[in-house]
């Protein structure tokens, strides 16, 4: 099942993008295996260079956009103090919810604890809606889907299928694959970008950046 009108209408925030925007996914603070398939000998180390590393970039002026999976879903007192390290990072913070957030709506007692996410965020949602040059963007931790040959699956992989957003051919900004590609393309054939650290690096990206390398007209 997709997203139906009216929750569009309730979950996405419609914005415009000005300068001093950056995006990036799929952070996951103490996370021993995502911390060592990044090369880093331990969770600490790889959260103190992405921390630096996003800093070097974001201001405290600026705005920055998480796209889920901020940290690892790990017990409640581990995941407290694990989304403490989000107010290291400068800028106005958003998160856009993703599978290992708990606030998800794929975990259990989700709305519980929402109210703990928004201490650390501005915002928190399923998905945002922004506007880039009168051209609509969506950003949201899953992309459309993941046929594109380079998600490596045997198959269309459709986990969390109820949570994506309905290709409607406009360009989406995702993550949740730790793939290394970072333009796909869905069944459609709409652009879709991959923000996770493992495409774009521990620095993050502006959308000016993300235009300049699409060769494709964007729909209005």
């Amino acid at each position: 099942m997709y997203y139906k009108k009216n929750r569009l209408k309730t979950n996405s925030e419609i914005r415009k993008v000005i300068m001093g925007q950056y995006f990036i996914s799929d952070l996951h603070f103490q996370h021993n295996l995502v911390s060592s398939l990044r090369g880093f000998e331990t969770p600490e180390a790889h959260d103190t260079a992405l921390i630096a590393a996003i800093n070097k970039r974001v201001t405290p002026k600026d705005e920055l956009f998480i796209l889920g999976d901020v940290t690892f879903n790990a017990n409640r007192k581990g995941w407290q103090e694990n989304l403490s390290l989000v107010d290291k990072l400068n800028g106005t913070k958003h998160l856009i919810v993703g599978n290992h957030d708990r606030c998800a709506p794929n975990n259990t007692r989700a709305y519980a604890y929402k109210s703990e996410f928004e201490k650390h965020f501005a915002s928190v949602s399923e998905f945002i809606r922004l506007s880039y040059e009168g051209k609509p963007v969506y950003l949201s931790h899953y992309a459309y889907d993941e046929s594109d040959p380079a998600f490596n699956h045997k198959d269309d992989n459709l986990s969390y299928e109820q949570f994506r957003l309905r290709d409607t051919g406009h360009l989406i900004l995702h993550g949740h694959t730790h793939t290394k590609e970072i333009i796909t393309f869905s069944k459609e054939g709409t652009p879709q970008v991959n923000v996770n650290v493992e495409s774009i690096g521990m620095s993050p990206i502006t959308l000016a950046e993300i235009a300049s390398k699409l060769t494709y007209k964007w729909k209005s």
